[in-house]
Order: C-alpha cells, then structure tokens, then sequence
C-alpha cells in the first residue's frame, strides 16, 4: 500500500514513536508473529517505562496497529511506501 492510498484510511493515520514501537514489537512477538528475541528486546526498552503517561495509552495504539496490519496489510501510513 502506498502512502496516498493509505491517507484515505482512517484507521492507518498513525505516527508510531518509540514506545508505540516497542509496544507493536512485544505485541507481535507475543502474537507468534516476530521471533521471541526481538519481543524481549522490545520488553527491555519498556522497562523502566511504566509511569511514563503515555505507556497505557502505547498499548492501546500497539494493538491498534496489529489489527490494521490484519485488515490492511501495514500497521500505520508511516510504514507505507
């Protein structure tokens, strides 16, 4: 999907930061989806993070770009050619 076809998606108007990332790899690798490896070294980076404000909010936008990537193949505009 490109970026022009993605902007007329609503639900792909997403612009992952680092605990959005790191959050979508724990997911995937939780999922089965991405090697165990890279979910504990996306769980490393979390570490320390939980009273950062956003860090529930993260999860929330995580799991909202796992099923993005189900229903449309990519998980957010930003990762779309």
């Amino acid at each position: 999907m490109t970026k022009s076809e993605a902007l007329n998606i609503p639900d792909l108007q997403i612009h992952p930061n680092d605990l959005v990332e790191d959050c979508f790899y724990y997911k995937l690798a939780k999922a089965g989806r991405l090697s165990d490896e890279q979910g504990q070294k996306a769980l490393e980076r979390l570490k320390g993070k939980e009273n950062d404000p956003c860090y529930k909010g993260a999860f929330i936008v995580a799991d909202i770009m796992l099923q993005n990537l189900d229903k449309y193949g990519v998980a957010c505009i930003d990762w779309c050619r």
